[in-house]
């Protein structure tokens, strides 16, 4: 019978796992000599993967002698074990202390008579009893490329692969801590690295599948790539990955393609002729991507590609902007709390002998901020929480309003303060039920503060206006009720905006000071930026205020007002020539004579602000750069941009391929059509947001309609895009489509879109009955050239009338029809 030192023995010597039939049997029953074979094995394997990249600064032979002697088969198996794993962490340690050398010794396994790694004849006798040789490979690193044949691993000199020239760490230093990449399903050389080859795989039932897959692996990675030294000539602005390898694969001959994740992405390259493997480098360092080599000799394919590490890296940054973006807002709040003692009356007092800086702060807190910032600088921890959540706060009396809603009551003695301050605000009760509204509107009302029932309420909620900006929206109103009727209203308003300040500012001159002193560079020049689209007036459509109405039962909990809607401000406080970052990036090319690479996102500039006489082309660079919140770095001849908040714009960018399809739609129809429309509304709420993407949506694309549908129609295109073919078809019909042929959340939505909610809406039965209406029309009627989408909703309500809610683009306007129809 095999005793446990026997097989431990026999596994020692032979590196791992015993084969013979007996010793394998042995191993079924004992647990103890299990767990060695196993440990052994993972040491063994350990080895193997440290000597591919392994480098040391000093000949560790010695050392690999006492590691190895300690694995005798005299001394105690658990020793044995100990001193192998042991090795192994020393080695690990000295793969991180690189020095330059040109000495070169194998590592040997004689055991299995296998040599792993190619190189020069071995040095130094193999340690007796054990028949285990460990020798360390001092490589020097060089970018060098030999003449190799494709695929092979073994050549004449020394071999940096393809995936070791390309695919380096970026050159843009970035706030974030960077992951660990321990865990990457892909496969490098060294820390700098080239094209990446994935993993392989080792459960595979056939012996030595491991040492197979080592081979493979190294011959892979020892590629040179021949064809990747086709000289490559480029100039492209704001074109997608997608473009970018369809010419870089036409240029070459090399199949070129992009992964699903980053095919959408824009780039602007200006590239005289040079070896295309030098543009894969760029795009590395610049972007972070990495091209992904598959296929075999002589055919390879290159697929770039963003692993996880990197995106998560992104999700990080995105995060940390967000708190810093809080904080700021913060810091804006914090200009309030010198006002918090004064009452609404005394606000206006202070006013008239406050500085400029300060009137405008007074204005908000007269006009409705007084009970939202006193609130604010009240919240607890966990409201404080929900507000960061995204959760609206309510205070005063209501019901709930939905999940993303926490109401609570509003503290002793500030419903008083709130009433006050909506002095320009009337009710009048004469005539049945409420009329509210403005002053003007309402001369026969009183003062909310002078109507008893009057109950202040108040409203507080952080609104991402845009992905890296976070706004306070803060509200206050009132509520009356006589058990029969009722009427709401509330006004709010941005009480303060913040961003991270570290995204505005690139500072570029202190970056690259290194630089200053280059001849090149410090040539006067005249850096003119050109523009290539032109942001013309549009008037805005007319909001008309909601006419105050007596409500009876049947609406007795709608609101006289509705709050008002999301939309975004004018597209541009100016108007005129337009410059994008490509211009920006092509103006440098120009004056450098020297290539360029760098992101793009649509984002304009009045190229005025950004072009530069006389100055240095150092200088003149940094300014443009700063001027359109880029980083410039300068690698190789290559002059590199990337976009300070590329974290954030990334997710705004709306695709080449869309934009140029809308594009074509209006060439053809003269206006988008519903379709078009709602799938502009399909966009992410990100891209919807984006107030640089509206501009250039509007002043490159001609793509005028796209404030029809951020300007409070989202919810009605997405709910009609959702439909059905011959349900979409049927609401832009004279008839329009009945509700009750909609689904249940269409049904929800619908009644959020004409109720402001479904707590708000009328009997399911009743409303099942309405209609949905599309139509394009003129709301001016001296201007009948002015064409928008209206919204209709049409709704019965219970004395047999019609309810009709009309929406458009810039209005909400609600009227009551008494006739059947």
């Amino acid at each position: 019978m095999t005793s446990c030192r026997r097989v431990k023995q026999e596994a020692i010597r032979q590196g791992g796992t015993p084969t013979s039939d007996e010793v394998r049997q042995h191993l079924l029953n004992c647990t103890g000599c299990k767990r060695f074979v196993t440990a052994l094995d993972a040491g063994c394997q350990l080895l193997h993967t440290l000597k591919a990249e392994y480098q040391s600064p000093r000949e560790l032979v010695p050392f690999g002698r006492v590691a190895a002697s300690r694995l005798r088969p005299a001394m105690s198996p658990r020793f044995a074990a100990a001193g192998l794993i042991l090795a192994c962490t020393v080695l690990m340690i000295y793969r991180f202390s690189r020095v330059e050398s040109t000495e070169t010794t194998p590592i040997l396994f004689p055991a299995t008579g296998q040599q792993v790694g190619a190189a020069p004849a071995s040095s130094g006798e193999p340690v007796t009893g054990v028949k285990l040789r460990v020798r360390i490979a001092i490589d020097r690193p060089s970018h060098k490329r030999v003449p190799a044949t494709v695929g092979s691993a073994a050549v004449a000199g020394t071999i940096v692969d393809d995936l070791e020239d390309i695919n380096r760490p970026a050159a843009v230093q970035y706030d974030a801590e960077p992951l660990s990449s321990s865990n990457s399903a892909w496969v490098s050389t060294t820390n700098d690295p080239y094209v990446v080859v994935a993993r392989p795989l080792l459960a595979s039932p056939e012996p030595n599948a491991d040492t197979a897959a080592y081979q493979a692996l190294q011959r892979e990675k020892a590629v040179v790539d021949p064809r990747l030294d086709h000289s490559v000539g480029l100039s492209a602005k704001g074109i997608s990955f997608s473009e970018l390898c369809i010419a870089l694969s036409k240029q070459t001959g090399v199949e070129f393609v992009p992964s699903r994740s980053v095919a959408d992405d824009k780039i602007t390259l200006f590239c005289t002729k040079r070896p295309v493997r030098d543009l894969m480098r760029a795009v590395t360092e610049v972007f972070e991507f990495r091209w992904l080599r598959t296929g075999s000799e002589g055919a390879y394919r290159y697929e770039v590609v963003q692993d996880l590490r990197s995106q998560l890296r992104e999700q990080q940054m995105r995060n940390q902007d967000k708190d810093k973006a809080l904080l700021a807002l913060n810091e804006q709040m914090e200009r309030y709390r010198k006002f918090a003692d004064l009452s609404p009356d005394e606000l206006k007092e202070a006013a008239e002998t406050a500085s400029p800086e300060d009137k405008e702060l007074l204005k908000k807190l007269a006009d409705g901020g007084w009970g939202p910032t006193q609130l604010y600088f009240g919240l607890g921890g966990a409201e404080l929480a929900s507000l960061r959540d995204g959760k609206t706060l309510k205070f005063g009396p209501g019901a709930e309003d939905g999940p993303d809603t926490v109401r609570s009551q509003m503290p002793a003695g500030m419903s008083a303060g709130v009433l006050q301050n909506q002095s320009g605000t009337r009710v009048d009760a004469t005539g049945g039920g409420f009329r509210v509204g403005p002053a003007k509107s309402v001369p026969n009302g009183v003062p909310p503060s002078q109507f008893s029932g009057a109950q202040g309420t108040a409203m507080l909620a952080l609104k991402q206006n845009e992905l890296g900006q976070v706004s306070l929206i803060g509200g206050s109103g009132f509520e009356v009720s006589d058990g029969a009727n009722a009427a709401a209203i509330m006004s709010a308003s941005d009480l303060a905006v913040g961003s991270n300040p570290e995204t505005t500012s690139p500072r570029n001159a202190r970056a690259n000071a290194a630089r200053a002193g280059d001849p090149r560079l410090r040539k006067l020049v005249n850096l003119t930026v050109s523009a290539s689209c032109k942001l013309e007036a549009d008037e805005e459509d007319g909001r008309e205020d909601a006419r105050p109405h007596a409500p009876n039962s049947a609406d007795a909990q709608l609101e006289v007002r509705r709050q008002r809607r999301d939309e975004p401000g004018p597209l541009a406080s100016q108007v005129g020539d337009r410059a994008t970052t490509a211009d920006v990036l092509e103006a440098i090319h120009i004056a450098t004579g020297e290539d360029v690479i760098g992101d793009h996102f649509t984002r304009l500039y009045d190229p005025a602000e950004i072009s530069s006489k006389g100055q240095t082309l150092f200088a003149a660079i940094c300014k443009a750069a700063d001027r359109s919140r880029m980083r410039w770095t300068h690698k190789q001849n290559w002059h590199s941009f990337r976009t300070l908040s590329f974290y954030n714009e990334r997710p705004k960018e709306v695709p080449n391929r869309l934009l140029d399809r809308w594009r074509s739609a209006k060439k053809e129809h003269g206006t988008l059509r519903l379709d078009d429309l709602c799938e502009i509304a399909n966009l992410s709420d990100a891209q919807l947001q984006a107030s640089g993407v509206a501009e250039g949506a509007r002043a490159q694309y001609g793509l005028r309609e796209w404030r029809w549908v951020t300007g409070g129609l989202v919810g009605c295109f997405r709910l009609v895009g959702a439909l059905p073919p011959p349900l979409r078809r049927a609401v832009a019909s004279e008839q329009g489509a009945s509700v009750g042929r909609l689904n249940l959340p269409a049904q929800q939505v619908f009644a959020t879109e004409a109720f402001g909610g479904p707590a708000n809406a009328p009997p399911i039965q009743l409303l099942v009955q309405g209609r949905l209406l599309f139509s394009m029309a003129a709301p001016d009627p001296e201007r009948p050239t002015k064409i928008v989408p209206v919204f209709r909703m049409l709704v019965p309500d219970e004395d047999g009338g019609m309810f009709e809610t009309e929406l458009g683009p810039n209005s909400s306007r609600r009227g009551k029809q008494r006739s059947k129809s």
